[in-house]
């Protein structure tokens, strides 16, 4: 999608640019905003969660944040979200990360490498981690 915008952008313009600009911005973050939700929604059903948190730097993002707060009064889930203060840095969520698959005696060799699509759940598990 980001990619998308930007070839988007870089056929405009200037002129037609600085008149585009908000709309694209705005529409860009409805487009994020709204497959963050249905993902968020779509998880929370499927491991028969309770609640919805929001973390990281997106967590700053006061739309997201509304519109989170909205689908799980909706549906039922409570909702959490840190203090904008908080929401900067993933650092925490990848240091919590660490401890929850060392907590259940999973280790890594040394020699591991940056692996994006590393699962934070078993596909076994019906609960998703609790953050402390």
């Amino acid at each position: 999608m980001k990619t998308a915008v930007r070839t988007y952008i870089q056929k405009l313009s200037t002129d037609a640019l600085e008149t585009q600009l908000a709309d694209i911005c705005a529409s860009f973050q409805e487009a994020a905003v709204d497959v963050l939700l249905q993902k968020a929604l779509r998880a929370a059903k499927t491991y028969q969660a309770r609640a919805i948190a929001v973390a990281g730097g997106v967590a700053a993002n006061s739309h997201l944040r509304s519109r989170l707060e909205d689908i799980c009064r909706k549906n039922g889930f409570q909702f959490f979200k840190p203090e904008l203060e908080y929401c900067s840095d993933n650092a925490a969520m990848i240091a919590r990360a660490g401890l929850e698959h060392m907590l259940r005696g999973e280790v890594s060799s040394l020699d591991l490498n940056a692996y994006p699509s590393l699962k934070l759940v078993s596909s076994s598990s019906k609960q998703a981690p609790v953050a402390g």
